[in-house]
């Protein structure tokens, strides 16, 4: 949305079905490109410039009035936001951290727990892959949250950088900004899949001789075979089954079964 001065303001809106009303209005800086739930109240966005933002919609959200001018940039009925309205900032944002570059596209977000752990895998649109873990303190820093200048004031969940990779580098070839799709054994995390304009690949996320909790010399990645369809249809989505089944879904419309 747009208000007068021209700047855009985005909101995602958490609807409840069952009620048939929005309960959460969350606001990003920038167009929100993918979208994960690890757990109830717990959402994660990941932005068309590559900020990734954490938002508790548990934390007491203030109201704040939103002037979206006489126009709207988007064909929705949004009146009701000039209103006051709950707008609730992101507890955690990625946006600041000191090693982490934001360019491109995210364009999966995947949720993975084990032992009761939960790691965030996120993959943009030229292949960088990057591994984040989720971590919650007992209370909240309201003198200012000093210790971590991405965490809100008064936040108790962040993401941690655990790993990233260049998958587009590990195939050898520089891909344009390109639509990767991704997802995880769910009985193996180390074991993905993820496609490209190119096909789709087959990739264990550490080598065997390598240290769990780093991605040093992995990935490794094998290409799979989908000639039966034809080489040059574009996978669109990826789905792995915990029967170790995988489903492709292809831009013509068609589905693939390996």
């Amino acid at each position: 949305m747009e208000n007068k001065e021209g700047e855009q303001t985005y909101i995602t809106i958490i609807y409840h079905l069952s009620s048939s009303s929005a309960i959460k209005y969350l606001r990003t800086c920038n167009e929100v490109t993918a979208i994960c739930t690890p757990f109830e109240n717990v959402v994660i966005c990941g932005t068309k410039l590559g900020t990734i933002c954490l938002f508790d919609l548990d934390e007491n959200v203030r109201k704040e009035e939103i002037d979206l001018g006489d126009e709207l940039n988007r064909d929705l009925e949004m009146e009701a936001l000039k209103q006051h309205y709950k707008i609730l900032e992101p507890t955690f944002t990625t946006d600041g951290l000191p090693d982490v570059i934001h360019y491109f596209e995210i364009t999966k977000l995947v949720s993975l727990v084990r032992k009761g752990s939960y790691r965030i895998v996120a993959i943009d649109n030229i292949g960088k892959l990057s591994s984040w873990i989720l971590i919650e303190y007992s209370e909240g820093d309201y003198a200012g949250s000093l210790a971590d200048l991405t965490l809100k004031v008064g936040g108790k969940i962040k993401l941690a950088l655990h790993s990233s990779v260049d998958l587009s580098q590990k195939l050898g070839i520089i891909y344009d900004p390109d639509t990767f799709e991704i997802d995880f054994d769910p009985n193996d995390h180390n074991t993905f899949i993820f496609s490209t304009s190119d096909g789709m690949y087959y990739s264990k996320l550490y080598n065997q001789s390598d240290d769990s909790t780093s991605i040093k010399g992995g990935p490794v990645v094998r290409k799979m075979d989908s000639s039966s369809i034809g080489e040059l249809i574009r996978v669109t989505s990826v789905s792995y089954s915990d029967l170790g089944y995988i489903l492709a879904g292809f831009e013509d419309g068609s589905i693939g079964l390996y």
